[in-house]
């Protein structure tokens, strides 16, 4: 319990920028958002149960929040929307940082020679036509139904830049009557060289582009926000994000990369293909076969190195190619082949550490995105915590917080099974996180 209340003060949430003027503040905003993180960490569906989580806390979590009064749904949902994204994103950055430095909780693990964050895409919401309107009416003094498409875009683009409008009813493809709605896409860095994989950093995509054009001012940020901790070291990223410009960015900073290689990298996919296409299993620097479902998967693996005269990304120093073979039980086989550059030349990544690299990449799929959508519901449709556009993005930084204590509390637990110990699951620790932090009925 302890442990869950110190990582969540680590946050720092007073240094938050206080968006209410002072004579109208009825709850501290530390109390309130590390509430928020209390409500998220236990499965609190809705802004609804915030008021009821406020009023049932145990002593302990009470004493340290010091809220003097339950906090209703409007006034904790008005909050969430008023809040600045980027002060509240630096809370995250707070509470990283301490993990990293007073407790080493986040340190590569054994096997890992540097630490290695993996950068990816998450949708966090989809506003109907309705909810974009409905939000138009509320924050300014226009009649949103006046609005043409043109005009809402443009409102949006101006003040809520991190949703894109996107217009059905002008693309062929899509029924008519589907009209318009607006995405909300963020960028996650997630630690993936460390025991629990950890969210380090949310960057709102704005509409205007996409995640290609965003990845560069995305890399900058990261390395100014954690450049003097050591923490990023090597940063791995799939095709959508893999340019010139990313590996330029990196390089500056000194910060090693493992991009993924399709068509859109062009002449460096061609290469990597030629160079590599065409090897057999006795050529390869690394093999490895597992049983998966029921199947049997093999990894192979093979690279080769390159230099300045034949690659004009900065640092790139390999290619790599990685075949996956699946057999199932008739002895059916399913063959794909995935290509890579990295910044590291040959002899300081073994194939043993090339392999576990290029497989950790998806750490920030499976036990990020994932745990997100599959156990706390973030791309659920309908957000019940709320659907303004600020909100959606506030409540965004506060789950990951709470998604990273119960990472790191369920990394360092373990629960007995008969004779034997094994780790947790989400909803072991979202249980156990109840049970020590609200009062039973």
């Amino acid at each position: 319990p302890k442990g869950f209340l110190r990582r969540t003060q680590d946050a720092g949430f007073e240094q938050v920028d206080e968006p209410r003027s002072p004579n109208r503040v009825k709850h501290s905003l530390k109390g309130a958002l590390e509430l928020g993180v209390i409500g998220l960490a236990t499965d609190t569906p809705s802004t609804r149960g915030i008021e009821t989580r406020s009023d049932r806390l145990v002593p302990e979590a009470d004493e340290a929040i010091d809220l003097e009064e339950p906090i209703s749904d409007n006034a904790f949902g008005l909050l969430l929307r008023r809040i600045s994204s980027p002060s509240l994103t630096r809370s995250l950055h707070r509470a990283v940082k301490a993990e990293w430095t007073k407790r080493e909780r986040l340190r590569p693990s054994d096997g890992w020679s540097k630490s290695t964050i993996a950068i990816d895409g998450k949708h966090l919401a989809t506003l109907t036509e309705a909810q974009l309107r409905h939000w138009v009416e509320a924050d300014t003094d226009l009649e949103a139904d006046e609005l043409s498409t043109r005009q809402l875009r443009e409102l949006y683009r101006s003040r809520w830049p991190e949703v894109q409008i996107r217009d059905h009813e002008a693309n062929d493809t899509t029924e008519p009557d589907e009209g318009l709605d607006g995405l909300i896409r963020v960028h996650r860095a997630t630690l993936i060289s460390s025991e629990a994989a950890t969210v380090i950093d949310q960057r709102s995509i704005p509409g205007h582009t996409n995640e290609s054009g965003e990845i560069v001012a995305t890399l900058r940020s990261v390395c100014r926000t954690y450049g003097r901790t050591n923490m990023v070291q090597r940063v791995t990223m799939d095709a959508g994000h893999a340019t010139r410009q990313a590996a330029d960015v990196m390089q500056s900073n000194r910060v090693d990369y493992l991009m993924a290689l399709k068509e859109t990298q062009g002449e460096l996919f061609e290469m990597a293909q030629r160079r590599l296409g065409d090897r057999g299993g006795g050529e390869a620097v690394y093999s490895q076969t597992e049983d998966a479902k029921g199947k049997t998967v093999v990894y192979t693996l093979w690279r080769e190195a390159i230099g300045r005269e034949a690659c004009d990304w900065a640092g790139a120093r390999q290619l790599i190619r990685v075949e996956r073979m699946t057999i199932d039980n008739e002895g059916n086989q399913t063959i794909g082949n995935r290509y890579f550059v990295s910044s590291e030349p040959p002899a300081e990544l073994t194939g043993s550490s090339l392999s576990r690299l290029v497989r950790s990449h998806w750490r920030c799929e499976n036990e990020g995105h994932w745990t997100c959508d599959a156990i706390f519901d973030e791309d659920a449709r309908r957000t019940p915590w709320t659907t303004h556009p600020t909100g959606i993005v506030n409540v965004a930084v506060l789950r990951v917080i709470a998604i990273n204590i119960l990472a790191l509390l369920r990394s360092m637990s373990r629960l007995r099974v008969g004779d034997q110990l094994r780790p947790p699951t989400w909803r072991d620790v979202i249980e156990h996180a109840i049970q020590v932090r609200v009062e039973s009925p």
